[in-house]
């Protein structure tokens, strides 16, 4: 029960550096386990109310504080401190996020892109409720984040956006390589041992205004 606080102090901290980070929570399904695990742990936080609202305190009154700030110096608890910038749920760049040659993530960040062998990796375990959690949060995450108007998240190299959760992909990952076989998980390393001097030459690249920072297109990226 002590970690169940710990986690909701800094749940807290997440929401108030940066809001849309809160979407982590919905990962505990995919850390539980099992079902059972989820079910269990549930219940023993739902059964004991004083920890429970010890935890629910300390998540508002952490995430509050941004709020008692502004209300101080403005006289308001809410402000807009992004005017002129929305999601728009309608109209979310799925492909473009993911693979595209101005920001893809998986273009960028290719390490990710093998990363997915966990997934192939979970089918052929038959462990589906792994599977189905992990691709459930994997969508969701991923349609939050290529609502923002901006889905390119400005003037850097690659998808920033995802950087705060890397873990989601290497958890599984982890997992995988530490039930592979000897051969699989020698190939998988020499394969992903590659994507270091790449992301290194690149970042040089874009240091150097080489790789163009906003407007790079295939031709762009294989010509560079």
């Amino acid at each position: 029960m002590k970690c169940f606080v710990l986690a909701c102090l800094v749940l807290g901290l997440i929401l108030i550096l940066r809001q849309v980070n809160i979407l982590i929570i919905l990962f505990i399904p995919f850390l539980a386990g099992s079902f059972q695990n989820l079910r269990i742990g549930f219940n023993t936080v739902w059964g004991d109310k004083k920890i429970l609202l010890l935890g629910v305190f300390l998540f508002f009154g952490v995430s509050s504080i941004q709020s008692i700030i502004w209300y101080m110096q403005t006289g308001s608890f809410f402000l807009n401190t992004y005017q002129g910038e929305h999601f728009d749920f309608s109209n979310p760049q799925f492909y473009n996020i993911l693979i595209s040659y101005k920001k893809g993530l998986f273009v960028y960040t290719p390490i990710l892109f093998i990363s997915l062998l966990s997934i192939i990796w979970l089918t052929y375990k038959r462990d589906f409720y792994l599977l189905t959690t992990w691709i459930s949060y994997f969508v969701v995450l991923t349609y939050v984040l290529s609502s923002w108007w901006s889905w390119f998240y400005g003037c850097s190299y690659g998808l920033r956006a995802y950087i705060d959760f890397y873990a989601i992909f290497f958890i599984p990952f982890a997992l995988m390589l530490d039930q592979a076989g000897t051969t699989i998980k020698s190939a998988v390393m020499a394969v992903s041992l590659f994507t270091i001097p790449l992301n290194i030459i690149q970042t040089y690249q874009y240091k150097e205004f080489i790789l163009h920072w906003i407007d790079m297109d295939k031709e762009k990226y294989w010509k560079v």
